[in-house]
Protein backbone atom coordinates (compact mmCIF):
# COMPACT_ATOMS: atom_id res chain seq x y z
CA UNK A 1 0.00 0.00 0.00
CA UNK A 2 1.32 4.17 -0.81
CA UNK A 3 3.15 5.08 2.85
CA UNK A 4 0.60 5.72 5.84
CA UNK A 5 -2.18 3.84 4.07
CA UNK A 6 -4.02 1.35 6.29
CA UNK A 7 -5.92 -1.91 4.56
CA UNK A 8 -9.24 -1.48 4.46
CA UNK A 9 -10.20 -4.76 5.26
CA UNK A 10 -11.08 -6.75 1.75
CA UNK A 11 -8.02 -8.49 1.25
CA UNK A 12 -9.52 -10.73 4.22
CA UNK A 13 -12.67 -11.45 3.10
CA UNK A 14 -14.76 -13.63 0.59
CA UNK A 15 -15.38 -12.58 -2.97
CA UNK A 16 -19.29 -11.75 -2.45
CA UNK A 17 -18.01 -9.29 0.66
CA UNK A 18 -15.69 -7.32 -1.37
CA UNK A 19 -17.69 -6.68 -4.39
CA UNK A 20 -20.31 -5.71 -1.89
CA UNK A 21 -18.02 -3.07 -0.26
CA UNK A 22 -16.90 -1.91 -3.68
CA UNK A 23 -20.78 -1.24 -4.37
CA UNK A 24 -21.46 0.02 -0.89
CA UNK A 25 -18.40 3.00 -1.46
CA UNK A 26 -19.18 3.69 -5.11
CA UNK A 27 -22.52 3.98 -4.37
CA UNK A 28 -21.63 6.10 -1.75
CA UNK A 29 -19.12 8.23 -3.45
CA UNK A 30 -20.16 11.70 -4.95
CA UNK A 31 -17.02 10.62 -7.88
CA UNK A 32 -15.11 8.42 -8.59
CA UNK A 33 -12.94 7.81 -11.34
CA UNK A 34 -12.96 4.43 -13.79
CA UNK A 35 -10.43 2.72 -16.04
CA UNK A 36 -10.51 -0.36 -17.44
CA UNK A 37 -12.03 -2.58 -20.33
CA UNK A 38 -15.32 -4.70 -21.40
CA UNK A 39 -14.46 -7.22 -23.69
CA UNK A 40 -17.28 -9.32 -25.63
CA UNK A 41 -17.64 -11.16 -28.27
CA UNK A 42 -16.40 -8.90 -31.44
CA UNK A 43 -16.53 -5.47 -29.31
CA UNK A 44 -13.54 -4.02 -27.09
CA UNK A 45 -14.39 -0.97 -24.94
CA UNK A 46 -11.73 1.22 -23.29
CA UNK A 47 -13.24 3.07 -20.42
CA UNK A 48 -11.57 6.43 -18.93
CA UNK A 49 -14.32 8.25 -16.88
CA UNK A 50 -14.74 10.54 -14.27
CA UNK A 51 -18.13 9.65 -12.46
CA UNK A 52 -19.86 12.22 -10.75
CA UNK A 53 -23.86 12.36 -9.04
CA UNK A 54 -23.85 16.09 -9.82
CA UNK A 55 -24.05 15.49 -14.14
CA UNK A 56 -20.63 16.69 -14.41
CA UNK A 57 -19.13 13.05 -15.32
CA UNK A 58 -16.91 13.14 -18.43
CA UNK A 59 -14.30 10.75 -20.00
CA UNK A 60 -13.43 8.45 -23.17
CA UNK A 61 -14.84 5.48 -23.89
CA UNK A 62 -12.64 3.63 -26.85
CA UNK A 63 -14.71 1.53 -28.97
CA UNK A 64 -13.04 -0.89 -31.61
CA UNK A 65 -9.99 1.27 -31.27
CA UNK A 66 -12.30 4.44 -32.18
CA UNK A 67 -12.31 7.08 -28.92
CA UNK A 68 -15.31 8.68 -28.30
CA UNK A 69 -15.05 11.61 -25.82
CA UNK A 70 -17.96 11.88 -23.93
CA UNK A 71 -19.04 15.11 -21.19
CA UNK A 72 -22.29 15.77 -19.06
CA UNK A 73 -23.95 19.10 -18.09
CA UNK A 74 -26.49 18.74 -16.69
CA UNK A 75 -28.97 16.80 -18.34
CA UNK A 76 -27.02 16.87 -21.96
CA UNK A 77 -24.96 14.62 -23.20
CA UNK A 78 -21.91 16.04 -25.38
CA UNK A 79 -19.56 13.35 -27.42
CA UNK A 80 -17.17 14.05 -30.43
CA UNK A 81 -15.90 11.02 -32.32
CA UNK A 82 -13.82 10.89 -35.39
CA UNK A 83 -14.52 9.49 -39.03
CA UNK A 84 -13.92 6.08 -38.37
CA UNK A 85 -16.54 6.07 -35.52
CA UNK A 86 -19.21 7.47 -37.35
CA UNK A 87 -18.86 5.54 -41.21
CA UNK A 88 -19.41 2.41 -38.50
CA UNK A 89 -22.05 3.63 -36.46
CA UNK A 90 -23.53 5.78 -39.64
CA UNK A 91 -22.71 6.28 -42.96
CA UNK A 92 -20.03 8.25 -44.22
CA UNK A 93 -22.67 11.23 -44.79
CA UNK A 94 -22.60 11.41 -40.85
CA UNK A 95 -19.01 11.11 -40.80
CA UNK A 96 -18.69 14.14 -42.83
CA UNK A 97 -20.84 15.96 -40.72
CA UNK A 98 -20.25 14.77 -37.09
CA UNK A 99 -16.35 13.85 -37.36
CA UNK A 100 -14.69 16.32 -34.63
CA UNK A 101 -17.85 17.82 -33.88
CA UNK A 102 -19.73 17.63 -30.69
CA UNK A 103 -22.72 16.56 -30.83
CA UNK A 104 -25.44 16.98 -27.77
CA UNK A 105 -28.62 14.87 -26.85
CA UNK A 106 -30.71 15.24 -23.63
CA UNK A 107 -29.73 12.20 -21.24
CA UNK A 108 -32.92 11.04 -21.63
CA UNK A 109 -33.09 10.31 -24.95
CA UNK A 110 -33.17 6.67 -25.58
CA UNK A 111 -31.23 6.96 -28.85
CA UNK A 112 -27.79 7.87 -26.74
CA UNK A 113 -28.84 5.54 -23.76
CA UNK A 114 -25.46 4.09 -23.95
CA UNK A 115 -23.42 6.89 -23.55
CA UNK A 116 -25.99 8.08 -20.56
CA UNK A 117 -25.66 4.74 -18.98
CA UNK A 118 -21.41 5.12 -18.58
CA UNK A 119 -22.07 8.57 -17.12
CA UNK A 120 -24.82 7.83 -14.81
CA UNK A 121 -23.31 6.09 -11.78
CA UNK A 122 -25.81 4.59 -10.15
CA UNK A 123 -26.56 2.82 -13.03
CA UNK A 124 -22.73 2.28 -14.18
CA UNK A 125 -22.18 0.68 -11.16
CA UNK A 126 -25.27 -1.65 -11.55
CA UNK A 127 -24.06 -2.55 -14.67
CA UNK A 128 -20.30 -3.65 -14.19
CA UNK A 129 -20.95 -4.94 -10.69
CA UNK A 130 -23.70 -7.08 -10.22
CA UNK A 131 -25.16 -7.43 -6.60
CA UNK A 132 -23.24 -10.47 -4.99
CA UNK A 133 -25.50 -12.99 -5.13
CA UNK A 134 -26.42 -12.80 -8.89
CA UNK A 135 -23.22 -13.50 -9.88
CA UNK A 136 -20.75 -16.43 -9.31
CA UNK A 137 -17.82 -15.02 -7.69
CA UNK A 138 -14.06 -15.85 -7.05
CA UNK A 139 -11.48 -14.27 -5.11
CA UNK A 140 -8.15 -13.56 -6.67
CA UNK A 141 -4.75 -12.39 -6.16
CA UNK A 142 -3.58 -9.51 -4.51
CA UNK A 143 -1.68 -7.66 -6.86
CA UNK A 144 -0.27 -3.75 -7.72
CA UNK A 145 -2.43 -1.55 -10.43
CA UNK A 146 -1.59 1.93 -11.48
CA UNK A 147 0.40 2.36 -8.05
CA UNK A 148 -2.34 0.98 -5.77
CA UNK A 149 -2.48 -2.55 -4.57
CA UNK A 150 -5.65 -4.46 -4.97
CA UNK A 151 -7.36 -8.03 -4.95
CA UNK A 152 -8.86 -9.28 -7.93
CA UNK A 153 -12.24 -10.81 -7.65
CA UNK A 154 -13.81 -12.44 -11.22
CA UNK A 155 -17.46 -13.69 -11.95
CA UNK A 156 -19.30 -15.85 -14.24
CA UNK A 157 -23.05 -14.06 -14.09
CA UNK A 158 -25.83 -16.34 -13.40
CA UNK A 159 -28.39 -14.59 -16.12
CA UNK A 160 -26.01 -14.57 -19.29
CA UNK A 161 -22.66 -16.71 -18.57
CA UNK A 162 -20.84 -13.15 -19.14
CA UNK A 163 -17.31 -13.28 -17.00
CA UNK A 164 -15.85 -10.20 -16.03
CA UNK A 165 -12.98 -9.28 -13.10
CA UNK A 166 -12.99 -6.51 -11.17
CA UNK A 167 -9.69 -5.28 -9.23
CA UNK A 168 -10.49 -3.39 -5.43
CA UNK A 169 -8.66 -1.38 -3.37
CA UNK A 170 -7.02 -3.01 -0.34
CA UNK A 171 -6.36 0.56 1.41
CA UNK A 172 -8.17 3.26 1.40
CA UNK A 173 -11.91 3.14 0.37
CA UNK A 174 -12.24 -0.31 -1.66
Amino acid sequence: PPAGAAGNGVAGVNAPAIVAAALAAMRAAPSFSLDGSIVTVGETIRIHLTVSTDHGSKGTLTINGDAVHLLEVGQVIYFSAGKPFWKKQGSSAAAQLFAGRWVDAPATNASFSSFSDFLDPHRLTSQLLPEPHSTSLHKGRTSVVAGQRVVAVSGTSSSDGSKSTIYVATSGKP
